[in-house]
């Protein structure tokens, strides 16, 4: 192929890329768009991050904790100590310290559901269950989270007017009944009841007409439907006392399956739910125990809606209270030694006891057997000696004496030639001569009598001896 050809062909090439490119410039365009990431920096980890800075700012001087652990002490007992996260690892020890503060006045916000379990009653709450306060499941709502408040279900909750506030019904505690608006962050429309005619304006659709509630829009939009899983709210109207107009508190739809039951009817305050309570509130001691259903108002996400910040300021500020107030943000994990010995205590003692018995039973055991020194050969001095030490303590003094006196006699029969002719007087005076002795010296040393001591004894074989070494 030639050259001229070639270069037809790579402008060819050339000038089909231009016009592409042309073409895609003319009808693209870059355009810019927001995209949820989460929340950053320390509110990343901290949910109620908001919920502190905003106390602080309304003069309630307000500190994040991670955990119990982190803490030697506890707020003053003017104070209030919000606990907005499960309490399942809770040492008993850390919940008798909850306990005395809160008899010695503290204030103490709980969330009823002391950990992640699926059904009621699968944990013993060492905090509620002494003041008779449980947490049930009304049996008439749906297992499914995402369908309880689908938009095509009917419902004959109306959004809570200025009428309806002041005509609902309180209960004998004081609280009110719970006239219950859901917010759907699926929708893109914002459903508003104008006045008392049941007229809604045009923003409303179908659905949300025939259902009578509230479905708004929130800010992050379709991002954060997709980052919370399509999570839906639920607006509840919150009668506190001393306060003229209900507060709307916002927080998850999921929390409403959770409702507490005061069976020993200690409440001093309460908001009734479907079929127990939202929420209770107990004297103990000098101070006050506050028992939720949810904490997500508090929540990074939810303390700016409706009157989530309100509802938390007079909780921090309840009675008049002026102390500091703890959020506690992070789980209270302790160490497995310490949750063996307090959930199981006995069990462990007992075990420690098994192995201290097994170990003493079994010690000398270990290992194989060790070899016995050989021992060293005994002298026959020895055996002298400890035969004489046997003939001494058992009263066989005499057979010593005469032990000796054998030995001298045999010596002096190989020695003295004429020893078998000799008398008995004539020996005495041919062995003193012979050992340098007196006659009587010699005649007691041959003598039948029994030594009296130890010195007499030694005394008499040391003359034997000589006598003996003479010859």
């Amino acid at each position: 192929m030639s050259t001229f050809r070639l270069t037809l062909i790579f402008l060819g090439v050339l000038f089909v890329l231009v016009m592409l490119w042309a073409w895609f410039v003319n009808n693209w365009e870059k355009v810019p768009y927001d995209a949820w990431v989460g929340f950053s920096g320390e509110a990343r980890t901290n949910d109620y991050l908001a919920a502190e800075r905003l106390l602080d700012r309304l003069g309630v001087a307000t500190e994040s904790v991670a955990n119990l652990h982190d803490k030697d002490g506890l707020p003053s007992v003017d104070g209030t100590l919000f606990v907005p996260v499960w309490r399942s690892t809770f040492s008993r020890a850390r919940i008798a310290r909850l306990q005395e503060w809160v008899v010695a006045g503290g204030h103490l916000v709980v969330i009823g559901r002391m950990g992640h379990e699926d059904n009621a009653g699968a944990g013993k709450d060492e905090l509620l269950d002494p003041l008779g306060v449980t947490v049930d499941r009304p049996d008439d709502l749906d297992e499914d989270h995402d369908d309880i408040f689908d938009d095509d279900e009917e419902e004959d909750v109306a959004p809570l007017t200025e009428g309806d506030e002041q005509e609902g019904a309180t209960n004998d505690l004081g609280g009110s009944s719970p006239g219950e608006g859901v917010t759907d962050l699926e929708n893109e429309s914002t459903c508003v009841k104008d006045g008392d005619d049941s007229t809604y304006n045009g923003k409303c659709d179908e659905s949300a007409k025939k259902g009578g509630r509230h479905i708004l829009q929130g800010e992050l939009g379709e991002q954060l439907k997709w980052i919370m899983g399509q999570i839906k709210t639920i607006e509840t109207p919150v009668r506190m006392p001393d306060v003229e107009k209900p507060l709307t508190v916002t927080g998850w739809a999921e929390e409403k399956e959770w409702e507490l039951i005061d069976s020993e009817d200690r409440a001093i305050w309460g908001m009734p739910g479907d079929k127990h309570y939202m929420l209770l509130q107990l004297e103990v001691g000098k101070g006050v125990l506050t028992i939720l259903r949810g904490a997500s108002f508090m929540t990074n996400r939810l303390i700016g809606e409706k009157d989530n910040a309100e509802f938390l300021w007079r909780l921090a500020t309840w009675n008049n209270r002026r102390g500091d107030s703890w959020i506690i943000f992070g789980y209270d994990v302790p160490s497995l030694l310490t949750v063996l010995i307090d959930r199981g205590g006995m069990l462990l003692l007992g075990l420690v006891l098994l192995l201290a018995f097994w170990l003493w039973r079994h010690v000398l055991r270990f290992g194989p057997l060790h070899q016995l020194p050989i021992l060293p050969r005994r002298s026959v001095m020895e055996h002298i000696d400890a035969s004489g030490r046997f003939l001494w303590r058992h009263g066989q003094r005499r057979v010593l004496v005469e032990v000796v006196q054998s030995a001298l006699w045999a010596r002096a029969a190989r020695r003295i030639a004429d020893w078998q002719r000799l008398d008995e007087p004539d020996r005495t005076e041919r062995l003193a001569q012979i050992a340098s002795l007196s006659v009587e010296q010699v005649r007691v040393a041959l003598s039948s009598a029994v030594p009296e001591s130890r010195s007499q004894f030694t005394e008499w074989v040391q003359r034997l001896e000589m006598i003996r070494r003479a010859l």
